[in-house]
């Protein structure tokens, strides 16, 4: 199945002003090579905005979005290991957590 949301890598970018915190820039963006050098910069994904005290916080929430192809495909592998081998029956809540957690990546919930 096609992937309809930008392919991994996503990295995040954090332009610092140290004078006002209000003017650091957090940005998410296509890692890939040809975002990375395309001459007008590369395609942003999600901007985050925060201040002072919550940088720290910004910036960890711009790593999770940043993770967030990653993460789905590591869901996805682990659904289909699990469903080859049965556990589901075993587990059910991790396992329709799992299952709902993939569907909202994909916007079907």
């Amino acid at each position: 199945m096609k992937a309809n949301h930008t392919k991994a890598p996503w990295l995040v970018q954090i332009d610092e002003d140290r004078n006002d915190s209000s003017l650091t820039t957090i940005k998410v963006v296509d890692g890939s090579r040809e975002s990375l050098t395309h001459p007008q910069g590369a395609l942003t994904l999600a901007n985050i905005q925060t201040f002072s005290p919550h940088l720290k916080e910004g910036i960890a929430n711009a790593h999770l979005i940043a993770s967030a192809p990653d993460l789905l495909d590591a869901l996805k592998g682990a659904v289909g290991y699990v469903e080859m081998e049965g556990g589901y029956l075993n587990d059910p809540y991790w396992y329709t957590a799992a299952k709902c957690a993939i569907a909202k990546a994909e916007g079907k919930a």
